[in-house]
């Protein structure tokens, strides 16, 4: 009923997307009809703050991303998209492939509520925003990359961006329910906005190459 009613309150839209710091080289991001194709290759350093700086344990972060404008906050959010990964790239441990971030000139540190995100053992997560604002916990879809990358898988998302830690996530992969009424923390002076792409860590000694497609992203708030 919830989703009824919100597609009666605001029909789903297609989602404009544009670079949001520049590519690591022309071709990082190409479009074919209505899909767009994101590449990262070793040394793909990406052109936002911070990534050309050390993260965590990697030396700098490598990234090919495009973001929306920004969305509603205090409001109930769906976004859907089909996706498809190459069969023959390979994802480094780390490397995220959708997010709902929050980052503003006047929150620098407001790091992204939710990140889906591939892990070493090809295996897909959701990362959360706890309520410190600087930590995120891992949680478990039970989605390979080789699921993934067996043909082209539609996604809903539905999720809330209340200022605080009451916010939820659902999931879905192709109807079936991968996560419910999951609890992230929002950042009180963040901006929700998408991304979509590739971003990772960089590894001096080799990241693979890697692939991923979107197409039909569309969204939806209550």
């Amino acid at each position: 009923m919830a989703a009824v009613l919100m597609a009666a309150l605001w029909p789903a839209q297609a989602v404009p997307l544009r670079s949001d710091c520049g590519l690591p080289r022309p071709n990082a991001i190409q479009r074919a009809g209505d899909t767009t194709i994101f590449t990262l290759a070793h040394g793909d350093k990406g052109r936002c703050d911070g990534d050309s700086r050390p993260r965590g344990s990697a030396p700098y972060s490598e990234r090919a991303e495009l973001r929306s404008d920004v969305i509603a906050r205090g409001a109930r959010h769906r976004a859907e998209f089909a996706l498809r990964f190459a069969p023959d790239g390979r994802s480094a441990r780390g490397t995220s492939f959708f997010q709902v971030h929050s980052w503003n000139r006047g929150c620098t540190g407001c790091k992204p509520p939710i990140m889906l995100r591939i892990g070493g053992d090809g295996m897909v997560s959701a990362f959360l925003l706890d309520a410190n604002g600087q930590t995120h916990r891992a949680v478990g879809l039970g989605v390979s990359r080789s699921q993934l990358a067996a043909g082209w898988r539609r996604f809903t998302v539905d999720f809330t961006t209340h200022p605080g830690s009451g916010n939820t996530l659902d999931i879905s992969m192709d109807g079936r329910r991968l996560l419910t009424s999951a609890r992230y923390h929002f950042p009180a002076r963040g901006t929700p906005y998408y991304k979509l792409g590739l971003y990772r860590p960089g590894n001096p000694e080799g990241t693979p190459r890697d692939q991923v497609s979107f197409r039909s992203f569309v969204a939806t708030r209550n």
